[in-house]
């Protein structure tokens, strides 16, 4: 008969999973103890960051960009910069929802554009009429006013399209100045540059209007929703104006046309004896 020494090391045993295991085995059942709770901590796992007030500030100011100087003023500049570059998708998502309003009652409403007996190219509106309060036919002329105002059919979305960028290079226009009135170290070529760059992107995002427009007036001859068209032309207007941001800042094409401009405008200053204003604009020096 066996003594217990021989099948233990010192006659001490363990539980492993129910089961009564020799003492020998020790290490390797601590091993798989430990290995599982460190499976079930990292399963389970929350992190938690505390700032000072100090810090919590310095990463507000620089949400939207390299801040150096930590200013508020910077700070929201630089999230207005962001928001710029979307004023067009602004404007698209309030005509998105003007025409979400006005079909609230039945949004299943299909618009078809067709060419009628007499030649002329014209829409026509399912649903009930009389429950609706700008739209209370159930055809219009693709030139009417309504249709032009809600931006339905081809010719009311070329004319949002247009009337969009036009109302862009305003706010654009507004905002660069001030700008060039009260952020730090932002002069005439900033504003120039900037302004050519917000002219780019707005024609940019014409063509890009255009061609949905054209794409989606195939599609209307079919027969289709009109917010799902709404929605569509919204959704590629936030794809090619984040398209455009992407690529300006990844190439920084603004920054590089400032310099540009600084550098070939100084360049003649200095061959003809110009110094700099404060604004950093060149004029004669007074000798």
């Amino acid at each position: 008969m066996k003594r217990i020494s021989d099948e233990f090391v010192d006659g001490m045993v363990v539980f492993d999973d129910g089961k009564l295991k020799p003492f020998s085995q020790q290490e390797k059942y601590r091993k798989k103890k430990i290995a599982d709770l460190e499976k079930e901590l990292s399963e389970n796992e929350d992190l938690y960051v505390l700032l000072t007030f100090e810090e919590a500030a310095r990463i507000v100011k620089n949400a939207c960009g390299p801040n150096p100087n930590s200013s508020w003023k910077e700070a929201g500049f630089l999230c207005l910069d962001v928001a710029t570059s979307f004023t067009g998708n602004i404007i698209d998502t309030y005509g998105l929802g003007r025409l979400a309003n006005e079909l609230s009652s039945n949004f299943s409403v299909k618009v078809t554009e067709f060419v009628d007996r007499y030649g002329n190219r014209s829409i026509k509106l399912t649903g009930r009429t009389g429950i609706r309060k700008f739209l209370t036919a159930a055809k219009y002329s693709v030139g009417n006013w309504k249709m032009i105002d809600m931006g339905i059919g081809t010719q009311g979305m070329q004319h949002a399209a247009i009337d969009g960028a036009r109302k862009v290079v305003f706010v654009a226009a507004a905002y660069r100045l001030l700008e060039l009135a009260f952020r730090d170290e932002y002069d005439v070529y900033n504003f120039f540059g900037n302004i050519t760059m917000d002219a780019a992107k707005t024609a940019v995002g014409v063509l890009a209007g255009i061609g949905v427009s054209a794409l989606a007036g195939m599609i209307l001859t079919t027969g289709t929703y009109a917010l799902a068209v709404a929605v569509g032309v919204v959704l590629a207007g936030v794809l090619v104006a984040s398209l455009l941001y992407y690529l300006d800042s990844k190439f920084e094409v603004s920054k590089a046309l400032i310099e540009y401009m600084r550098k070939k405008e100084l360049s003649v200053a200095n061959k003809l004896d110009y110094r700099k204003q404060p604004f950093v604009y060149p004029y004669p020096r007074i000798k």
